[in-house]
């Protein structure tokens, strides 16, 4: 059996200031760092069931996705 999370950890400054930087240059898709959020694609299916630090949706109308506005910044 498929151990349970115990606990909804929180997310780190590291990733909420990845996650600013994102929008501030140009990002237009949408991110999520809800526990309900981020425990819905940990059971993807997989065996693992890694909690993610953060979602990510990129936008799929011309908006500049994660490579585009990461391009510039190298400190994450």
């Amino acid at each position: 059996m498929i151990p349970q999370i115990s606990q909804a950890p929180g997310v780190v400054q590291l990733v909420l200031n990845f996650l600013q930087v994102l929008e501030q240059q140009g990002f237009t898709g949408d991110t999520a760092t809800s526990y309900a959020d981020r425990l819905t694609m940990a059971t993807d299916n997989s065996v693992y069931q890694l909690l993610p630090d953060a979602v990510i949706f990129s936008s799929i109308h011309g908006g500049r996705g994660v490579a585009g506005a990461r391009r510039r910044r190298t400190a994450f």
